[in-house]
């Protein structure tokens, strides 16, 4: 689910589930760091779009407590989900549709 904001930027998915389980992961693009006119409506734009991000994970922990951890990169997702060679070919996707963008 894409959240966007005159403040902040931010694409959510993963799961909840009520009795344990629950993994969240909030992408947080870079450029959401710097000051913006308020007055300035964002563009919409989608998760390709936006080069560097950074991650937020929710999750539970033993005691269905949830804990929040901060990630570079988002391999761990995929590893968590069984998909972890789809990381790299996601990767070489957004690349190539920014690069396709810019021409």
């Amino acid at each position: 689910m894409e959240v966007k904001s005159t403040a902040l930027d931010a694409y959510i998915e993963g799961e909840v589930v009520p009795k344990g389980g629950t993994n969240v992961w909030v992408s947080l693009p870079v450029n959401n760091l710097g000051k913006k006119p308020s007055e300035i409506v964002p563009e919409k734009g989608n998760y390709a779009d936006t080069k560097s991000k950074v991650y937020l994970e929710l999750k539970d922990d033993k005691n269905n407590d949830l804990k929040m951890k901060f990630h570079l990169s988002k391999k761990k997702f995929y590893e968590h989900r069984g998909i972890k060679e789809k990381f790299k070919k996601d990767r070489q996707k957004h690349k190539r549709f920014r690069k396709e963008k810019q021409n």
